[in-house]
């Protein structure tokens, strides 16, 4: 989506990759609200993304300040 250009007046202009993330974030969003099945993602899954973004989150941070130390 943030690849696509449109040529006005022969200048390109284009999302770029974040625009582009932002315009699909929001049609997800969207569509997510409209169909709530929509998207769904299973609850034990839901708890494994937090439990290992938390321990990643607490590891790169206990590097980090054994390294500064």
């Amino acid at each position: 989506m943030g690849l696509l250009t449109v040529t006005i007046g022969g200048l390109p202009i284009t999302l770029t990759a974040s625009g582009g993330a932002l315009v699909m974030g929001l049609v997800f969003g969207y569509l997510r609200s409209v169909r709530p099945t929509f998207g769904r993602i299973p609850e034990p899954a839901m708890w494994v993304f937090d439990m290992v973004g938390l321990t990643t989150f607490m590891a790169v941070v206990g590097l980090v300040l054994a390294r500064a130390s």
